[in-house]
């Protein structure tokens, strides 16, 4: 049931005055917003959800809708030195080891009011399977039933932090030899980067640091004719993470040549993003001075 104007206005009202709310209720998400989401949509249309819903994204303090959206479904989250949790009974299993000593914690940071937040959510390693690129299933036990019913859409890196390589799971998900790879996937990874849908994955990037400047050193998809819009994803996506990690505090930059037949889309990426081409490569060494500064958002 969507609320009436008068409704979204009280608790507009309510959530601004509140400062503290860290974990958006899903099921407010749910009464507000009118697409039928999920992790692969929020991935693909981030964008256009944040500018749509920027009113609720101030009022929980999200800097994108994707953050917002993650942050609806953690179990708890740390932000600013502080831990909130979903409610008490994930306070108490957690602080106890309670029910969840069989569960794999998974972590995800997102920005809010300009610092990082750390969400926690827990999994059941055992429930559903991963499919790699190569198509080998990770689950031994898995069955064709609750595969079925696995959705891992959305974005992830190698490791639980970027930057922070699981090499083994780098080398077991690297892109199979009948994708179209453009880009050199031999030599030490800064991270990987990988764009899921359903159980399956899109696009597969790896990342290399040239200096304190990082770039992608390879984009792999399925067929040619996807490979422009894998780029854009994964460019758009590096700069972001990019941005996170001067944010909190590590000095780092951006930098990216283009080959021949790249250049109208990286073009149209970069002025965008006011990064400049510099001796054939697009450059920036402190994204702030593109994309701004972050700061507290004022009430």
């Amino acid at each position: 049931m969507k609320l009436t104007e008068k409704e979204f206005n009280d608790l507009y009202k309510k959530l601004v005055a509140d400062k503290e709310e860290i974990l958006p209720d899903p099921a407010i998400l749910g009464s507000v917003i009118d697409e039928p989401i999920d992790p692969g949509y929020v991935s693909v249309h981030n964008d256009e959800l944040t500018e749509k819903y920027d009113k609720l994204l101030s009022a929980y303090g999200y800097d994108d809708f994707e953050g917002m959206y993650l942050a609806s479904g953690a179990v708890f989250a740390k932000y600013d030195n502080k831990v909130s949790f979903r409610n008490k009974e994930a306070e108490k299993a957690t602080s106890k080891n309670k029910d969840t000593s069989k569960l794999r914690l998974v972590q995800r940071t997102v920005m809010r009011r300009g610092k990082p937040t750390t969400l926690s959510f827990y999994e059941d390693p055992n429930k559903g399977a991963k499919t790699t690129a190569s198509g080998e299933n990770q689950s031994k036990d898995s069955t064709d039933e609750n595969q079925e019913g696995a959705d891992f859409s959305g974005f992830y890196t190698s490791g639980l932090k970027f930057g922070k390589p699981d090499k083994e799971r780098i080398a077991s998900h690297m892109p199979p030899d009948n994708w179209y790879t453009v880009g050199s996937m031999t030599g030490r990874m800064y991270d990987c980067l990988y764009f899921v849908n359903g159980t399956t994955f899109d696009v597969v990037a790896g990342v290399k640091k040239k200096g304190n400047l990082l770039t992608l050193a390879f984009v792999s998809t399925p067929d040619k004719e996807s490979y422009q819009a894998g780029l854009y994803r994964s460019l758009k996506k590096l700069v972001y993470l990019i941005y996170d990690l001067e944010a909190s505090g590590q000095s780092i930059g951006f930098t990216y040549a283009p080959r021949k037949n790249e250049e109208d889309i990286c073009k149209v990426l970069f002025d965008y993003f006011d990064i400049k081409k510099h001796n054939g490569a697009y450059t920036q060494a402190n994204l702030e001075n593109s994309l701004g500064k972050r700061e507290w958002i004022k009430w």
